[in-house]
């Protein structure tokens, strides 16, 4: 495509003459609507003018290259505007806000199934709806912050990463994938609330990171260990338990009997494989055969006082602090990492987005890894 020498471009062509995602194309698009004004066809699609061109790259330049907010571009474009073009401005608005009410009334009028594309438009709503059908947000522990944490859950959306973190490395793959939507485990806010986003401070530059190019991020965390299906049950079938049944009343955790009788140091090599675990931490090993385990991903260590009522005699979980493993006699507890025991969580993400869009676009994530080392 030889730039120049067309009338209108399409928004794909755009994001290749820019470099840029379709979905940040989109969102300059509706964010500079008194500079941009694509023509719509009948099915809602938009092209854009070499004028539009030169002002997206405009706003490249400022917003990418310059580092300006979206408001400092409008200001400064603003500024670059004659008395002509700001009365042109306002004819131009006022024609696509009329060619936006005509497009409405022919839609209505023949709203045939002919007049959709086969890959229908997936917003990100869309896709956090089929994941809350698996594991609702209103399930989440009160002190967690599931659910969209930045962008705009109405934005289109054509390809998401998967990961159980938001971390910066996160985000810089998604952009360098052009990834227009990010799934994780772990809300990127949580726990400590935001009171400042200033350059030079890791979740700060994150946050702004995944902002500036227009990428929207959501998580399902507690709703997704408390899920039947969940987390939890999943630990419980890489364990191969049997007769399972629920950890707490709470919602967290499951225990259950192990096919066979099995050593502590079978117990441990076992878990270490089915989880890809370098290692694990445990308490006093227990003598003799164990048949009875319970699982609880994440930071489950306050449950073991369930797990004994439950008569397991092991707690698999992850982050146990010091004096949690002093334990009552006949039962140990196995700290397999946080990170390790929601790894899975990963794969469950896309299982859910695929069996309800079996064509939408991911990955998952190469850059997410454990932030604890083991040496």
């Amino acid at each position: 495509m030889e730039e120049g020498s067309k009338l209108y471009y399409t928004i794909g062509e755009v994001s290749k003459i820019l470099g840029e995602s379709t979905s940040l194309v989109r969102f300059w698009s509706d964010n500079f609507p008194q500079f941009i004004k694509p023509v719509r066809n009948k099915k809602g699609n938009r092209f854009f003018t070499q004028k539009d061109v030169e002002t997206f790259k405009m706003i490249h330049h400022l917003v990418k290259e310059s580092g300006m907010t979206l408001e400092g571009a409008r200001q400064r474009m603003k500024q670059n505007l004659s008395p002509t073009d700001r009365k042109l401005e306002v004819i131009d608005r006022l024609r696509s806000i009329k060619a936006k009410l005509l497009a409405v009334s022919e839609d209505l009028e023949d709203d045939t199934p002919e007049d959709y594309p086969e890959d229908a438009q997936i917003k990100a709503s869309d896709i956090a709806e089929a994941i809350e059908g698996f594991a609702p947000l209103a399930t989440q522990a009160e002190w967690d912050n599931s659910g969209f944490t930045i962008g705009n859950p109405n934005a289109e959306v054509h390809k998401a990463l998967i990961a159980l973190n938001c971390s910066l490395e996160v985000v810089k793959e998604a952009v360098e994938k052009r990834c227009d939507m990010i799934i994780t485990h772990h809300p990127l806010i949580v726990h400590k609330p935001c009171l400042s986003i200033l350059e030079g401070d890791p979740r700060s530059d994150t946050i702004m990171l995944a902002i500036r190019h227009g990428i929207t991020v959501y998580s399902s965390h507690t709703p997704l260990d408390r899920a039947k299906g969940g987390l939890n049950d999943i630990m419980a079938q890489k364990m191969g338990l049997k007769d399972c049944i629920p950890l707490s009343d709470d919602g967290f955790g499951v225990v259950g009997n192990l096919p066979k009788p099995l050593t502590c140091a079978k117990l441990i090599s076992q878990t270490k494989k089915a989880f890809g675990a370098p290692a694990v931490r445990t308490s006093e090993p227990l003598k003799g055969g164990i048949t009875r385990v319970a699982v609880s991903s994440g930071g489950g260590q306050g449950s073991t006082p369930d797990a004994v009522a439950k008569g397991a005699q092991v707690l698999l979980t992850g982050d146990v602090t010091h004096h949690n493993f002093y334990c009552p006699e006949g039962f140990m507890v196995m700290d397999l990492g946080h990170h390790f025991s929601e790894l899975p969580a990963i794969s469950l993400l896309e299982s859910i987005v695929k069996k309800n869009f079996p064509k939408f676009a991911t990955h998952l994530s190469e850059a997410d890894t454990s932030p604890i080392f083991y040496f």
